[in-house]
């Protein structure tokens, strides 16, 4: 399939996703993970459907070199949820606060844009120390 008919199927698909998520009063969100260029504009979209919102996961997008990051970003009204971890020698879904993602800054905006967020993390422990830490951050 080429770039051109993707788009094209992806524009009539987020238009019936818009419709349906309308009529029924549900939120449908894209989350990033890999985001080679035409997922990007394929983001660019959603963006555009009422009903159709962008999930923004930290630890994916530094595992993909931040290439979403900005996409998501310039319009940041269509953000609805945060997924927030952290990441480490190239693994994502760590502890909060022992990785390379700057954590205050994501979470400060999480607040400021009265996002939902979920920590996700593997363990327990993990959890209970991540939220330690965003309760110091706060």
């Amino acid at each position: 399939m080429y770039l051109g008919d993707y788009l094209d199927t992806f524009k009539t698909s987020c238009k019936e996703l818009s419709d349906f998520a309308v009529a029924n009063g549900v939120d449908i969100c894209f989350e990033n993970t890999e985001a080679p260029p035409y997922l990007q504009r394929a983001f660019e979209e959603v963006v555009k459907h009422s009903g159709l919102w962008l999930t923004f996961d930290v630890g994916h997008d530094a595992a993909d070199k931040a290439r979403v990051k900005d996409t998501f970003f310039r319009t940041p009204t269509k953000i609805k949820h945060f997924h927030l971890h952290d990441y480490t020698n190239g693994k994502a879904h760590g502890e909060i606060g022992t990785g390379s993602i700057d954590i205050k800054n994501y979470f400060q905006f999480c607040k400021e844009n009265n996002l939902s967020v979920v920590v996700e993390v593997k363990s327990k422990p993990e959890l209970q120390r991540s939220v330690e830490f965003l309760m110091k951050i706060v």
